[in-house]
């Protein structure tokens, strides 16, 4: 396909959770019951856990929360310092021109789909075992919306700009709390502006 890589993964992010929306919607309903999954135990770090505001801030999370700041970790290490990395990242960019590297740009583009969804998975059986619950109702179109515009303000390819951009966006709805019916459009202008100025 020629089009911009982002543009197209943006998008293709957008479709994911409206297409399981949906098709959770037609196999099992929104008012089904899903079944009840033992939850994660918090983790209290020795010594952190007993600084006053650094130990609240730090510790006390359950096993997952840390397992996906290690899976962050691995991955930026692979991406930034692996000559793998390299090649995922230069696909993303310009396949083209890679492609006249020698490059495999399809089985590239393959293996980077297949890891992505791997961890998505990942996150959505933590997310289950950690809540005791799973259900359509909580992936909502705000709620995916929020997860691509987390990434787009603070840097698709920065992940310490991905983490302000998810406070700042987690902020949003306690600042426009009296505009909740807006919601919507609000971030689906965001997302318009995003992408006509964010940087190529």
């Amino acid at each position: 396909i020629q089009a911009q890589q982002i543009v197209i993964g943006i998008g293709l992010n957008l479709f994911g959770p409206g297409f399981a929306y949906m098709m959770m919607r037609a196999l099992w309903d929104t008012t089904g019951i899903s079944p009840w999954v033992e939850g994660f135990h918090t983790v209290n770090i020795p010594v952190l856990s007993d600084i006053p505001v650094l130990g609240t801030m730090l510790s006390g999370y359950p096993s997952c929360v840390y397992l996906g700041l290690l899976a962050v970790a691995v991955m930026q290490y692979l991406l930034r310092r692996t000559a793998w990395g390299l090649r995922i990242r230069a696909v993303g960019e310009n396949p083209a021109a890679v492609a006249t590297l020698g490059i495999n740009v399809y089985r590239t583009k393959l293996i980077a789909f297949v890891i992505q969804a791997m961890l998505g998975g990942l996150a959505g059986a933590l997310y289950a075992m950690q809540n005791s619950y799973i259900g359509s109702d909580i992936f909502t179109w705000v709620k995916a919306t929020s997860i691509v515009i987390m990434a787009m303000v603070g840097g698709i390819n920065s992940p310490l700009g991905t983490i302000i951009g998810a406070i700042i966006v987690t902020a949003l709805p306690e600042i426009f709390r009296n505009f909740q019916q807006y919601l919507r459009l609000i971030y689906g202008i965001a997302i318009i502006l995003l992408m006509v100025f964010m940087p190529s």
